[in-house]
């Protein structure tokens, strides 16, 4: 999910055929002539089945965004830019990074952006971009209040994981949004977006009261309206 569009996360832009890997697509008429045939097998099933011409169409290299995701940060100096290296001379124009705030902040205020700074220089020099999705939230963030008694609670183990208590988002969206903002403005021009929490639908990702897209839209209101007004091009 980028901040700048407020959709989930999918590696792409508005440029055709730049889809995780994509090199070539369906022109077109080409496309529109396969979806006008497959409305009309829905509305009569027994129409045979399309034969169209759907020849490739090749994308100019500079109009290609392929994307991988890969945890740079596990990594020590020498294969980080081994594995930055190899991942340039594939064709990697984005790469899609974990960024856990729960390690990066865990006293308020204080971030520790060394590791981040190794990585986000050995994709600079690559001329690679960088997706950052967020996740996890510090200590401090967290302090949801007691749900009321009549509010349904998950019975699901993973939503009381005692060993993951950070995998739940922060209380208040805009402490999530300073960190975000703060993040934009160290790597402005190297961020190719920003995923605003991965996987709220899934368990422990959510809060104690399980997943809500009421409460996910509010987060990622207000978290992209931050990151848009410090950095529009996000």
């Amino acid at each position: 999910r980028r901040a700048r569009r407020g959709t989930r996360f999918a590696l792409h832009r508005s440029l055709p055929g730049s889809t995780l890997g994509m090199t070539a697509m369906p022109s077109a008429d080409h496309l529109e002539a396969l979806t006008s045939e497959y409305r009309a097998i829905v509305a009569d099933p027994s129409r045979p089945f399309p034969t169209v011409d759907t020849a490739p169409v090749a994308i100019p290299a500079e109009d290609r965004t392929i994307g991988v995701k890969v945890d740079l940060l596990q990594y020590d100096a020498p294969t980080l830019h081994a594995t930055v290296a190899r991942l340039a001379a594939s064709g990697i124009t984005v790469v899609r990074q974990p960024l856990r705030w729960a390690e990066i902040e865990p006293v308020r205020a204080r971030p520790a952006w060394a590791p981040v700074d190794a990585v986000a220089e050995a994709l600079a020099r690559a001329r690679i971009r960088v997706l950052f999705t967020l996740a996890t939230s510090p200590a401090w963030a967290r302090h949801d209040p007691v749900a009321a008694p009549h509010i349904y609670l998950c019975d699901d183990p993973r939503a009381v994981d005692a060993a993951r208590p950070d995998a739940a988002p922060p209380t208040d969206p805009a402490d999530l949004a300073a960190f975000a903002v703060a993040l934009v403005r160290r790597y402005r021009g190297s961020v190719w977006g920003v995923e605003v929490w991965s996987e709220p639908n899934l368990l422990p990702n959510w809060r104690r009261t399980g997943p809500d897209p009421e409460d996910d839209a509010r987060t990622l209101t207000i978290v992209a309206e931050a990151v848009r007004a410090e950095a529009p091009a996000v």
